[in-house]
């Protein structure tokens, strides 16, 4: 996905690099801190851009050593979008990947009641480094609930990164209260959608409301609740949610109908005598529904990967076609489940594709979400991409028991074209309590 913000366009793995910053040491000595000294001087001074960016290279390679500089590089976020601000990245992340010292000040750029190049290098930071800016998520909420024109696609993309699970219980149920206030009544459509969005957040625990939502007048709002409903239960179906489903199965509207056809299929397994039974004796339109979602999911159920796990190895790109890429931000996660979840890139035609997940919550990059399905006429062979809508990474997977090889390829839709390949393989695994359905 690519973001414009006053004229430069940016993609959401700018920081991508990041994962290969050394982990830190924390011993500083008096030459060290002379050191730092002299070198935040320098980043401090506005010359030239790149200066600044030698400077915070510099810092990043002292590590721990270099935390005095953190406000320093925090203050300088958002000066130059294009080549200063992957630069901050890459020293914040050498310097503090545990993020603990860095969080006071990216916190208070959160807080900014305005829109700034400054607040967004810091949401874009957040969102790459996932759990790890976690303590932020209260924050960000309180954010959120001050006015609804403070939930945008930015704001949810970073709460989806960095989750929920530092969110105090009165302000998460707070929250779920007001998004869902918001959802079912405010006069403005978007605002509305990003309700949705912003209770799915949540989890489980908005299973309840997001399960009235469905059944809302405004077409919209019920598919977009049936979506988030699939993929927060997953194949481990919620009873409220579950009859939240099967109820829209005989909606009027043929969007919501799809809708609810493809979550009952991502319900898994133990809902397919309910759809066949609904596909024998319902009424129309339930019973097609219903019907076609029993067929499409024997389809995934037919298929050897369909519900586990596997780790995948770290991929090795070549050729390493540029000095500042060098494979990163085309990573793909590190442990992956097959699902029978609707792809969040739709279907082709005559084509069968479901979502490949990630199973923990380690700090990971991948090139936006994930999709798999079967290759025609091969019953031994999966694609996978990752696509964030303009470049990803393709694969081809051979199964061969409880191991899947194949090649994995770069793809971008936009100049200098990178076509990096790297062998890829995948052991199956065990799915813990951790796994995304």
């Amino acid at each position: 996905m690519r973001i414009a913000v006053l004229g430069v366009a940016l993609t959401l793995s700018s920081a991508g690099h990041l994962l290969a910053a050394q982990q830190p040491t924390a011993v500083t000595a008096p030459e060290d801190t002379s050191a730092v000294a002299k070198l935040i001087v320098r980043f401090d001074a506005v010359e030239s851009v790149a200066t600044r960016v030698a400077a915070a290279d510099d810092l990043a390679a002292m590590g721990q050593r270099a935390i005095s500089a953190l406000p320093s590089l925090v203050a300088a976020y958002g000066e130059d979008l294009r080549d200063l601000n992957p630069a901050i990245d890459h020293a914040l992340w050498s310097i503090d990947s545990s993020g603990r010292a860095v969080m006071p000040f990216l916190i208070k750029v959160v807080e900014q009641p305005r829109f700034s190049n400054q607040r967004f290098a810091v949401m874009m930071y957040l969102q790459e480094i996932g759990a790890a800016g976690a303590s932020a998520a209260p924050t960000l909420v309180t954010v959120m609930l001050d006015s609804p024109k403070r939930t945008t696609f930015l704001e949810l993309m970073v709460l989806g990164s960095i989750g929920v699970d530092s969110v105090p219980p009165a302000l998460a149920s707070a929250a779920i209260d007001t998004f869902y206030s918001r959802a079912a009544r405010n006069g403005d459509p978007e605002i509305r959608q990003y309700a949705v969005r912003a209770l799915a957040r949540f989890g489980a625990k908005a299973v309840s409301k997001l399960s009235a939502l469905a059944a809302s007048p405004d077409q919209r709002i019920a598919v977009l609740s049936l979506q988030h409903l699939s993929r927060i239960m997953g194949d481990s179906p919620d009873s409220i949610g579950t009859s939240a489903v099967f109820a829209e199965l005989a909606n009027p509207h043929v969007s919501v109908r799809d809708a609810a056809q493809a979550a009952a299929t991502g319900l898994g397994p133990s809902v397919l005598p309910r759809l066949d039974s609904l596909a024998e004796h319902a009424a129309r339109p339930a019973r097609k529904a219903a019907a076609l979602a029993a067929k499409d999911m024997r389809v995934g159920l037919g298929i050897p990967v369909t519900g586990r796990c596997y780790r995948l190895a770290p991929l090795n790109w070549a050729p390493l076609a540029s000095t500042d890429r060098k494979g990163r931000g085309f990573a793909v996660p590190s442990e992956i489940r097959f699902t029978l979840l609707a792809s969040l890139w739709g279907q082709w035609r005559d084509s069968w594709f479901k979502q490949v997940v990630a199973t923990n919550r380690a700090r990971e990059v991948s090139r936006g979400p994930g999709s798999w399905g079967p290759v025609k006429k091969r019953a031994d062979s999966i694609d996978v991409v990752w696509s964030d809508g303009f470049s990803g990474v393709g694969v081809r997977l051979a199964i061969k028991g409880d191991t899947l090889h194949g090649l994995a390829r770069t793809f971008v839709d936009v100049e200098p074209a990178v076509d990096d390949t790297a062998t890829i393989t995948a052991i199956r695994v065990p799915c813990g309590a951790s796994a995304a359905h």
